[in-house]
């Protein structure tokens, strides 16, 4: 038998009812508070609500027939019911949030959405099941990178949860979407292609210290000499964070918000002290530019940065695994990350021990760390090297036989 009740914090009656077995609950639509109703008017008709679903849910109707059917009973008898819109019509009135880029990528994920579901995107928001937007992640999969369709998964989730909270749909279809096993299923090798970009060679570095702007040889200069810091804490390195007189730069990254103290050395510490001797007075930040780009959020440093590498023949343009796909994003064989992977290689071939290195890099774990390490053909060469020599450099062995 239904049955209806109040849920805290929530303006409608839930509806509980049991199928084989087991208890079912869910928002009735039926607004607890109206004007010129009484509370048990607004149960009773949350209760014939109940009863409808509970019939749905064993097959007697379908449940947005159901739910229609408590809608008409309900206007006629001049009953207010929540209102459900269609996808595109809650899609296109959502409050889109945060910085600029990020209120881009909000709207890029809603109109890529709305694409994928063709006529469909008139449909009630309600009818929005999760095979639909299971089948929306995984066509995404297949045309772009794996970090892109997150971005759209989380932004969907977030208004289709928000939908939830106020009782305009029982639950939020994306909420059981898992990136990870859908990008597992559709391409097992989605999500490595950031995995396999190059480290800097020692001769690459000197040359870009030696050709590019002087903004951008600053920010090469502070991230090798604060081992291998990712762009963003480069560019907002701020002045209170470097200590002189103790000769550490003590700073708390802004992707796992790790603290790291990194000496301060040569010519990190010379080019600071230049830049403090033409410092604005109040100025926070070590690159104000740098600072005020990265701030704004529109990704144009890493755009920037990875331009110049193949102006000067650095890095080129690789598609993303999987195959060509019209729409797939390429991306850079290099980019400024790739200073990370030169300073996690270097230390650790200048015999820099794994925790030592971590600690000054900060990665949390070792299998991250050993991710970043990239084998220069002339290591692997000096290695074998020394191989060779440790059995004699020889081809032919001690007693005479053949190598």
């Amino acid at each position: 038998m239904a049955g209806v009740y109040k849920l805290n914090g929530r303006p409608t009656w839930y509806a509980t009812f049991y199928v084989g077995g087991t208890i079912c609950r869910r928002s009735t639509g039926v607004k607890i508070k109206q004007r010129g109703l009484t509370e048990a008017q607004t149960k009773r008709l949350a209760m014939q609500t109940a009863q409808s679903m509970e019939a749905a849910s064993r097959g007697v109707i379908s449940v947005s027939k159901a739910v229609d059917a408590v809608r008409s009973a309900a206007s006629t008898v001049g009953v207010e019911a929540a209102k459900i819109p269609s996808v595109r019509e809650y899609l296109s009135k959502y409050e889109l949030t945060g910085l600029i880029q990020h209120r881009k990528n909000q709207q890029r994920a809603f109109e890529r959405f709305l694409s994928f579901l063709g006529a469909g995107a008139d449909m009630r928001l309600d009818l929005v099941t999760y095979p639909m937007c299971r089948d929306f992640v995984r066509a995404e999969l297949r045309r772009v990178r794996r970090g892109t369709v997150t971005n759209y998964k989380q932004a969907l989730s977030c208004a289709f949860n928000l939908a939830y909270r106020d009782d305009i749909i029982p639950k939020n279809p994306f909420a059981f979407v898992n990136m990870g096993a859908e990008a597992r299923a559709v391409i097992p090798e989605r999500g490595s292609d950031t995995l396999k970009l190059d480290a800097f060679t020692h001769e690459e570095v000197m040359r870009l210290l030696d050709v590019l702007p002087e903004v951008w040889r600053d920010m090469v200069t502070i991230s090798v000499c604060l081992a291998g810091q990712r762009l963003g804490d480069c560019a907002c390195l701020r002045w209170d964070s470097v200590d002189f007189e103790a000769g550490f730069v003590r700073l708390a990254t802004r992707k796992t918000g790790e603290e790291l103290e990194i000496p301060l050395v040569e010519p990190l510490r010379g080019r600071l002290l230049e830049l403090r001797g033409v410092r604005r007075r109040g100025e926070p930040y070590v690159l104000p530019s740098m600072a005020h780009a990265y701030m704004r959020c529109n990704g144009s440093l890493s755009t920037d940065f990875t331009a110049l590498l193949r102006g000067l023949g650095v890095a080129e343009l690789i598609e993303s695994s999987g195959g060509a796909v019209d729409g797939r994003r390429r991306y850079s064989s290099k980019s400024f990350h790739s200073l990370r992977r030169f300073v996690v290689t270097e230390l650790r071939d200048s015999g820099v021990s794994a925790d030592l290195c971590r600690a000054l890099v900060g990665h949390r774990s070792e299998e991250v760390e050993r991710m970043y390490y990239r084998a220069t053909r002339a290591r692997k060469e000096e290695a074998m090297r020394r191989l060779g020599d440790s059995l004699g450099g020889g081809g032919s062995r001690p007693d005479g036989g053949e190598g």
